[in-house]
């Protein structure tokens, strides 16, 4: 069965302000919703972002982009503690092409609260996945002195 999901947070459960032309058209699945909201978090609109992934999620729970991209937006809004249960279930999900970057992700969060040695295993974890990961090889870096 699918990981079960975080805890909502409130803003997520809303639709985003952004009118939705593919579902209208019939064509909002899964991926088409998840590119969606990275389109808009790239263009600097996090909260409607944030609806189209949380739209991708209620589509197919099982794709682990939408859930790391929530994270992720949820990271560079600087809060770490609300990133890592959609981070924690996109590393557990069925289907996602790059597997590293949940990881990767969740290194970065738990580096952000001070949390050490999840940081060094997140980042270890990620790394098997994406070798060249440099964000990664610099918390690896980092912290091996300081959990010896």
């Amino acid at each position: 069965p699918p990981p079960p999901p975080p805890p909502p947070l409130f803003f997520l459960n809303a639709h985003p302000a952004t009118p939705d032309p593919l579902w209208s058209r019939g064509l909002g699945d899964v991926y088409k919703r998840q590119f969606v909201g990275w389109a808009m978090n790239e263009m600097d609109d996090a909260w409607a972002a944030l609806g189209w992934c949380r739209k991708a999620i209620e589509t197919d729970e099982r794709l682990g982009n939408p859930w790391n991209d929530i994270g992720a937006i949820l990271l560079q809004m600087e809060q770490p503690t609300a990133a890592i249960p959609w981070l924690a279930a996109a590393t557990r999900s069925q289907r996602y092409d790059a597997p590293g970057h949940p990881w990767s992700n969740l290194a970065r969060a738990h580096e952000a609260l001070g949390n050490k040695m999840a940081a060094f295993d997140a980042a270890r974890t990620a790394l098997e996945h994406s070798p060249d990961d440099e964000n990664c090889l610099r918390i690896i870096d980092d912290l091996s002195d300081s959990l010896l």
